[in-house]
């Protein structure tokens, strides 16, 4: 006996529940990774910051990109499904969809333009601080790990990451509002 296929409904209602699932899941996970993990980190000493940031944030950064960028297509296929001509949905809600798939794929160029910066200063000292070993994990000076061209502490490039991030969560948060608005029009 041949399965019954599921109509195109059903696949635009599974999509539509993994996309929203899944943005949703992304935001909470990236707020926190500011309101959690950065104070805490900020509580270690900073070769320890150092590198725990550096580990915490290669985890983050592969589970969250792919998961970012599915979203942002899962998205855009319910704005190319709501405006298909057998489809009953306003086009407001077209609309919304591509709000929304383009807010979660504004990731990307607010990470390179704004985050990255700050990723690459952090990935440096981290790199500082792995290079003095175990034997650093202790040592509270800065000066240790702050390469002399660069101004900053490490404990406020860190907290500094933490705010920067939350602009990542406001856009994934507003993407998923945006999609769910979507769902009741």
């Amino acid at each position: 006996m041949p399965s019954p296929t599921p109509s195109a409904e059903t696949t635009a209602k599974a999509l539509q529940a993994a996309t929203l699932f899944a943005v949703s899941a992304a935001s909470g996970a990236t707020l926190a990774g500011s309101i959690f993990t950065v104070p805490l980190l900020l509580d270690a000493p900073t070769p320890l910051m150092l590198r725990l940031w550096a580990r915490n944030m290669a985890r983050a950064r592969d589970a969250l990109l792919p998961a970012d960028l599915l979203c942002s297509l899962g998205l855009a296929a319910l704005a190319a499904l709501s405006s298909s001509s057998s489809s009953s949905r306003p086009a407001a809600a077209r609309y919304c969809y591509a709000g929304a798939a383009a807010l979660a794929a504004a990731i990307v160029p607010y990470t390179v333009l704004l985050v990255l910066p700050t990723n690459r200063k952090l990935l440096r000292r981290a790199e500082l601080a792995s290079a003095l070993g175990p034997a650093a994990a202790g040592d509270e000076d800065e000066d240790v790990v702050r390469p002399a061209d660069e101004p900053e502490s490490s404990r406020f490039l860190v907290d500094h990451w933490g705010m920067l991030n939350l602009g990542r969560c406001a856009l994934l948060i507003s993407s998923a509002a945006l999609g769910f608005y979507a769902t009741v029009l």
